[in-house]
């Protein structure tokens, strides 16, 4: 799974990545850099209307579209791409409503005796994580737009961390998910290159934020 990650660049380098990879030429929205992107908080997306690319932001959690203007308990951050297609939580969203969640890297914690130790993931093929995500209805407790992030079966490098990961799409694939061109698991052929350090132990708790927390543990 996943359930936390980092977009540790300001607004200008954002949006110069942005530009770069989906053409998008001025930003809307503010940003700051983020180290430690919990659930229900605001994170980057990118969604393609038909014509053009836009980014903006969504509260993580999903609400399906049937659910507009309600609050429910259930929210998920985390979906398998395995079964999403068959869900009808997301069955709308998979037809209408993909999106690209916008990262620097994903956190997954590691067991260590009775310790549980943060461990910050990047990819080195590319210096933003591309992941595979669907967006709702509006959050009611703050107006932006739900999102979840998709996940997929940990590839070999990932597996002593854990079983699941988040689809990590290239610029190319990305652009195919948003567009719709992937129908199965099977038109995910990106391989990142993955990898590992571990963070301050700090990270473990959602209030606190800031670049001290992925410094060497």
């Amino acid at each position: 799974m996943c359930g936390r990650f980092s977009l540790g660049i300001d607004q200008t380098a954002l949006a110069e990545h942005l530009n770069a990879l989906f053409g998008i030429e001025k930003l809307t929205f503010s940003h700051q850099p983020r180290y430690n992107i919990a659930p229900s908080q605001s994170m980057v997306a990118v969604i393609y209307d038909g014509q053009r690319y836009k980014a903006g932001y969504l509260s993580w959690g999903f609400v399906p579209k049937y659910l507009n203007h309600k609050n429910p308990d259930f929210k998920p951050i985390n979906a398998r791409i395995e079964s999403v297609y068959e869900k009808p939580y997301f069955k709308e969203a998979m037809h209408k409503n993909r999106c690209i969640i916008i990262a620097d890297a994903f956190y997954e914690w590691q067991r260590k005796d009775h310790d549980k130790v943060p461990i910050r993931i990047t990819d080195e093929w590319q210096p933003l994580l591309l992941m595979a995500g669907l967006y709702g209805a509006k959050d009611a407790s703050n107006s932006q737009s739900s999102g979840i992030i998709l996940t997929q079966a940990a590839n070999q490098a990932m597996r002593f961390l854990h079983a699941r990961m988040p689809v990590l799409l290239d610029i190319v694939s990305a652009k195919a998910w948003l567009r719709g061109d992937i129908q199965h698991v099977n038109g995910l052929t990106y391989q990142p290159a993955l990898n590992f350090k571990a963070v301050s132990k700090a990270l473990n708790y959602p209030q606190n934020e800031g670049e001290h927390l992925i410094n060497a543990q």
